[in-house]
């Protein structure tokens, strides 16, 4: 869809996002309406299956990592 969009007129890549295939728009209404908000709807709900898969991960690793304390030992450690 990336490739399609930024051959319209209005629609070029995001700079220092278009490597991840983000487009900008040089006028609001270079897509129609329904269309924006369409593509918009489709971004919010990639970003967020992405940071739900970042946020498990991230309580995998904590769960296995022992916590430190402030002297930087694990807890329980003398």
């Amino acid at each position: 869809m990336f490739a399609e969009l930024v051959e319209r007129e209005d629609i070029r890549p995001a700079p220092y996002l278009g490597r991840y295939r983000w487009v900008m728009l040089d006028r609001p209404d270079a897509p129609g309406e329904g269309e924006l908000q369409n593509l918009i709807g489709q971004s919010y709900q990639m970003v967020a299956i992405k940071a739900g898969k970042s946020k498990t991960a991230n309580r995998q690793n904590r769960a296995r990592t022992p916590r430190r304390g402030w002297l930087g030992k694990a807890a329980g450690q003398k």
